[in-house]
């Protein structure tokens, strides 16, 4: 690795200044500095996730271990690793984390994995790819905005940069806004959109009686500062509440994996974290990206055609009042 080309900034500089405050305050072994350094600088250069902040199979267990309600119905997306921000990309890390959980389960679909890669890509290689579907010419005023550069960089992204990046790919990606809350600032709208969402493709669970499995991958979910990843939905026959099940990258490996070693009985309090109902939700608005099948050769090599997308979400600096092609569509609720 000493051969390797150190990048300028953003994932790589910010591992090691983390791995050089541990060494000067005697929390870390030199040896074990120069380790991981060169682990996060392989990283970089070949643009593979270390996946050390990876859980699997926490779906799965879920599915089977829910507690048996018959006044309640759960509904999950299909398998989905979680990705937790590390050292490295702390603060700023969460839209790529969530791009690595998505791409975790689409990369395993028949329909999308021939059109994505062949092993996890890390935040440096993801940006590389979105900085490509800019010049490509997708979402070019959101690029300008970023100053049409992402790679090593620590700059946020939002809803519009995962779209940007499946629709180069031939994947189509929506997006869905919700910018008016109700009077108590919570999005009913937005929580019965999840609903249908998720219940228009649900397959029976033969282990569990309550909960549900869809074919259909989670939600990028933004708000203005976040973003997280929406795996599946509550709903309470009683009152007709709902409570969103979400993958939060800013919730570490070693919660996750409490969820996925916890026995069925006892594992409710471990889904705290994961657990979102209505009144949890109360930012001015939010954004919804989700995938929908593949885009065709002929939209794909026509003329691009552009429709004017306007909207204040905020992510950072960034401002999504943007020119996007026609092939992922926007819709306002």
């Amino acid at each position: 690795t000493s051969s390797m080309k150190e990048p300028e900034e953003g994932y790589y500089k910010q591992g090691v200044r983390y791995l050089e405050k541990m060494v000067d305050t005697k929390r870390m072994p030199v040896g074990e500095f120069y380790m991981q350094k060169a682990q996060l600088l392989e990283c970089v250069n070949t643009g593979i996730d270390d996946k050390k902040t990876r859980t699997s199979g926490i779906i799965e267990h879920l599915l089977n271990s829910y507690p048996n309600d018959n006044n309640k119905e759960v509904m999950f997306s299909l398998p989905v690793d979680h990705f937790s921000s590390n050292f490295a990309d702390l603060g700023w890390g969460c839209g790529y984390r969530n791009i690595q959980m998505l791409l975790s389960c689409l990369m395993h679909c028949n329909q999308y994995k021939t059109k994505l890669f062949n092993d996890m890509p890390s935040i440096t290689e993801l940006q590389f790819h979105i900085e490509t579907a800019w010049k490509e010419g997708f979402d070019v005023e959101g690029a300008l905005q970023l100053n049409n550069r992402l790679h090593n960089t620590k700059k946020w992204i939002g809803a519009t940069e995962v779209a940007s990046l499946f629709l180069s790919k031939r994947i189509r990606c929506r997006l869905v806004d919700f910018s008016k809350a109700a009077n108590s600032g919570t999005h009913p709208k937005l929580f019965q959109w999840v609903f249908d969402y998720f219940r228009g493709s649900k397959t029976i669970n033969s282990h569990s009686p309550i909960s549900s499995f869809s074919a259909l991958p989670p939600l990028y979910l933004q708000h203005d500062g976040h973003s997280r990843l929406i795996v599946g939905i509550e709903h309470d026959n009683r009152n007709e509440s709902k409570t969103l099940l979400i993958f939060d990258p800013s919730v570490n490996s070693s919660k996750m994996r409490e969820i996925k070693n916890a026995e069925a009985q006892h594992i409710l309090p471990y889904t705290s974290v994961l657990r979102f109902p209505l009144s949890r939700l109360k930012a001015k608005q939010y954004q919804i990206a989700f995938i929908d099948g593949l885009v065709s050769d002929s939209e794909f090599h026509e003329p691009p055609h552009y429709s004017h997308l306007d909207t204040t979400l905020s992510v950072g600096n960034k401002k999504f009042c943007i020119i996007f092609p026609v092939l992922g569509e926007k819709r306002s609720l």
